[in-house]
């Protein structure tokens, strides 16, 4: 690789985060730590990283967490802490400028807006409490899945995995405003925008579609359907930008990657699936151009990998309990 790098590992089931960096061409452990069930993991300020803590209890409070991380002398430091958060934080993102995070908890239905001090010490300022059901069995309430704030950091949208909606709040004031509605029964999970943020990329988990969306009508474009065969388990699960004209998408239940081109429309076409043998991809994360990591949960490992011609080529299998999440870093070393 032309630079190097880290590789965050987030897990679930009380496991700890763990810090990969390669050697002499194996990626190994360098740090292990942090807190448990730092299942979703973010770039943070100063050089920080932010977990999201999807717990019950985050060590003895009710309710789940968020801590602020950093790699010290080959330790992972937990520099600052909230707890009595949400139950279930799922996914967070951060709005630089204003210095404030949003949280997201699945079984809660709720988004947690929380600020960063000049020291990095965290506040809770308002609970978003959603509500919204939809007509299938797992949408009987609100599911607050997934947060992503605009470049401009002025909308942050809100994937409502329960009432069949993409949430809308003006940053500033934290006021809702007209949300994007999806097809019934869909669930939309989570999502990306593309860089001019016109269009919405939506993966489903219960539709099992990805759903393409003008930003400022809410119209629906386009939708691919990402079943192999009517009657298997699939739940799709994360989605990122593997080039710039392509999308990756990971499924479980199906085990494997689906790769869509970017048409200059915005539209997708050629959509490809990638088959692996391990099993429950949560996340997939390009490192560079088609080299990857992808954490299959149930598998208890990541691999690293590419494409090559219309196979998953794996380089190496890394043994690690139920991984959910991805980040890359410039390493620090």
């Amino acid at each position: 690789m032309s630079e190097s790098r880290q590789v965050w590992i987030g897990t679930s089931g009380r496991q700890k985060i763990h810090v990969l960096e390669q050697k002499e061409g194996r990626w190994c452990t360098i740090a292990e730590g942090g807190p448990d069930c730092a299942s979703f993991l973010i770039p943070g300020p100063d050089g920080l990283v932010i977990a999201a803590v999807e717990a019950d209890d985050f060590e003895g409070t009710p309710g789940g967490g968020i801590a602020l991380c950093k790699l010290q002398k080959r330790k992972i430091e937990v520099c600052s802490k909230i707890k009595g958060l949400s139950r279930g934080i799922c996914h967070v993102a951060m709005s630089p400028a204003k210095r404030m995070i949003f949280a997201a908890s699945y079984p809660e239905g709720t988004v947690d807006v929380l600020t960063l001090d000049a020291e990095n010490q965290l506040s809770i300022v308002k609970r978003i409490q959603r509500t919204g059901a939809g007509p299938h069995p797992k949408q009987e309430t609100s599911h607050a899945h997934c947060c992503v704030l605009t470049p401009n950091e002025k909308i942050l949208y809100v994937c409502d995995l329960g009432a069949d909606e993409i949430a809308r709040y003006d940053v500033e004031s934290l006021q809702e405003l007209d949300p994007i509605k999806t097809p019934p029964a869909s669930g939309p999970r989570h999502l990306i925008l593309n860089q001019n943020n016109s269009i919405l990329y939506v993966v489903c988990e219960l539709s099992n579609e990805i759903l393409i969306m003008d930003t400022q009508s809410g119209i629906l474009l386009q939708r691919i359907d990402c079943v192999l065969h009517s009657g298997e388990f699939c739940a799709l699960s994360s989605i990122r930008f593997l080039l710039e004209d392509r999308l990756l998408v990971g499924c479980r239940g199906q085990n494997g990657f689906w790769v869509l081109e970017i048409e200059p429309t915005g539209l997708l076409k050629n959509p490809k699936f990638f088959m692996t043998e391990k099993i429950f991809p949560w996340d997939v994360a390009p490192i560079e151009r088609t080299y990857l990591a992808a954490a299959f949960t149930k598998s208890n490992c990541v691999q690293f990998g590419r494409f090559i011609q219309n196979k998953w080529v794996v380089e190496q299998t890394y043994p690690i309990k139920t991984p959910t999440c991805i980040l890359t870093l410039p390493s620090s070393s």
